[in-house]
């Protein structure tokens, strides 16, 4: 899936207005236009919090890892894979270390 899909998808599901999901869901509207819709409404209201915009870039950048990921050629994934267990067993460590202190 695209990332950009994938980005405007959790948009609706997090912040989309019931009536605007619902209108996804039934096909009546596209996902373009309810995006603009639910995005036109956030850029209304200010409070988008820091948490808030952390999130969404954290979700940016996994969705462009899947994407890499779903191009890079079959026999180099199970490198990838095992490169990302590695870092995230030290991540793991350090996080247990850091709660430890």
């Amino acid at each position: 899936m695209p990332a950009r899909r994938l980005e405007r998808l959790l948009t609706l599901a997090r912040r989309g207005e019931p009536e605007v999901r619902a209108q996804f869901k039934h096909g009546t509207i596209s996902l373009g236009h309810a995006y603009a819709t639910t995005v036109g409404a956030d850029r209304e209201a200010t409070d988008v919090t820091a948490v808030g915009r952390y999130v969404a870039e954290g979700f940016d950048v996994m969705a462009r890892m899947m994407d890499a990921w779903a191009a890079c050629p079959p026999e180099t994934r199970g490198g990838l894979l095992d490169e990302f267990a590695r870092w995230l067993d030290r991540f793991r460590v350090a996080a247990e270390e850091e709660d430890d202190a």
